[in-house]
């Protein structure tokens, strides 16, 4: 039995690793958050907060390659047919969007991150088929419902960073509830990077979330023939200024903390 227990920490401690030094990127920039980093090749997970990686808050913006799943396997859209833009100018959290203000395709809307453009789609799709497809992929425990526009920047339904990632897995291993060519479409719309020594595919979100502002970053890093699925998530108390580097931060706690651990 003694043997037993050993060998079961052991298991246990290569499956999830918490390294709280990486704490350090985040103080460091005066914002709160996690980074949740699941290496594929030798599965096992890193995080430096494991309470922060569990907690949830609304998807923003990261909600649209889910969408994009859903709408593409309803068939409620032709990806490559545009829809109309109304003439209506939009913002984003007071900032004006001009890439916005035109007609749009879907593979544009998730580059752009277009929520009029995902507000029309949520139009044509039911709750009960949006509730089932989060079911069936274990999205989040949470229910989707539209009581206003845009609800996945606000509102009830939340997601934690630890889910985020399993999202990314299940939807690069081509094993969630869509159809293969759905999902290798949506990888193929993500943000991509590529260098000498690596490929970086990432994706976005901003919202503000009880009286914090929230920015998202989930990703993939292919190096070396091996994967690293991740999620940062910054926060700040609304009542601070963010500062013009704000929206950089996630992405400067992200690469520092591959670096520390030999990822890059």
């Amino acid at each position: 039995m003694r043997w037993f227990i050993i060998f079961l920490l052991l298991i246990s401690h290569k499956i999830s690793y918490g390294q709280h030094y990486l704490d350090f990127y985040f103080s460091t920039k005066e914002v709160d958050g996690s980074i949740i980093i699941y290496n594929e090749s030798d599965d096992w997970w890193v995080f430096n907060h494991e309470l922060d990686t569990k907690s949830a808050t609304p998807p923003a913006a990261t909600f649209h390659l889910f969408h994009a799943l859903v709408a593409l396997e309803l068939g409620v859209i032709n990806p490559n047919e545009p829809k109309l833009w109304n003439g209506v100018k939009n913002y984003y959290f007071g900032e004006p969007r001009p890439q916005w203000h035109c007609d749009t395709t879907l593979g544009d809307a998730v580059f752009f991150q277009n929520d009029w453009y995902f507000d029309q789609i949520s139009q044509k799709i039911r709750e009960k088929d949006y509730n089932f497809f989060i079911k069936e992929s274990n999205y989040t425990q949470k229910r989707f419902s539209k009581p206003f526009p845009y609800s996945w920047n606000f509102g009830e339904f939340v997601i934690t960073p630890k889910q985020q990632v399993d999202f990314l897995i299940g939807l690069f291993q081509q094993d969630l509830p869509f159809n293969p060519e759905n999902q290798k479409w949506v990888t193929e719309q993500m943000n991509r990077h590529e260098t000498e020594n690596y490929t970086l595919f990432s994706y976005e979100g901003y919202t503000v979330h009880k009286a914090e502002h929230v920015d998202w970053l989930i990703g993939v890093l292919e190096r070396k023939g091996k994967r690293y699925f991740f999620c940062t998530r910054i926060r700040k108390p609304i009542y601070q200024q963010k500062g013009a580097d704000f929206h950089q931060i996630k992405h400067q706690i992200t690469f520092e903390s591959f670096k520390v651990l030999g990822y890059l």
